[in-house]
């Protein structure tokens, strides 16, 4: 297994706190070859960040000019699957980081064990295969990860899956048959009449609407929008507490 490992931090100590750990963390292990990059800031991070490259991305939330929080909307927009960690001296901007579906946070000044066992918690997330669903389209077929699928929409005759990284697929499916693959699990939520959307994917949850992090919106339905809303924060509490 390889593990792909970015640290994100403007302090110069801090970054090297976090590579040693790192280093040590995995020493001796055969099963595993972990590699750890640092970048002193955002900036540097998203001119050589690649979507899928990276595996788990630790987050200073106090950086200067971009900060963590910001670099974290910029990573999901484009990476639905990387485990993101905070790294932070208060928890201020914990509720404002709540719609990225940060995996962990990890507190200053660094504990080492505390960073093992977050290292722990992410391997056995990331060694878990993650299911495909099979999607027909015109003269072909394609086996879709279901973590990539932002929303499905009923389209008159014609279904579109709406994917990370801006992809999309036209189906020759029906709504409905599509909806029974992916309402065996519990991330997806059929928001409205045609709609269904990934839990997984939603920066923003209003009375009206919800919000995706690649920016796109949906009107929740009329009837019934307490029960959604109930829904989804019971599927972000059941996640947040598996990860503890």
């Amino acid at each position: 297994m390889n593990v792909q490992i970015a640290s994100v931090d403007d302090q110069l100590v801090d970054r090297e706190i976090l590579e040693q750990a790192v280093r040590r963390y995995f020493h001796g292990r055969k099963d595993i070859r972990a590699e750890i990059t640092s970048f002193q800031d955002a900036e540097s991070f998203l001119a050589a960040f690649e979507p899928g490259k990276i595996d788990l991305a630790l987050l200073d939330i106090y950086m200067k000019n971009m900060n963590g929080i910001e670099l974290a909307k910029r990573i999901r927009e484009q990476d639905a699957k990387i485990l993101l960690v905070f790294a932070t001296s208060s928890t201020e901007h914990a509720f404002e980081a709540f719609p990225l579906h940060p995996f962990d946070y990890i507190v200053k000044p660094f504990a080492v064990q505390q960073i093992y066992v977050v290292l722990s918690e992410a391997l056995r997330t990331l060694s878990v295969e993650d299911p495909e669903i099979q999607i027909k389209a015109p003269r072909t077929t394609y086996d879709v990860p279901v973590r990539t699928i932002y929303a499905v929409l009923s389209q008159g005759h014609s279904v579109e899956l709406r994917l990370d990284g801006g992809r999309s697929i036209r189906s020759i499916m029906t709504f409905g048959e599509i909806s029974e693959l992916l309402q065996k699990e519990d991330r997806f939520l059929l928001c409205n009449r045609g709609v269904l959307i990934n839990m997984d994917h939603v920066l923003k949850f209003d009375a009206d609407a919800v919000q995706l992090v690649d920016g796109s919106s949906y009107p929740l339905r009329t009837r019934g929008r307490s029960q959604l809303a109930a829904q989804y924060a019971q599927y972000v509490m059941k996640n947040a507490a598996e990860r503890k």
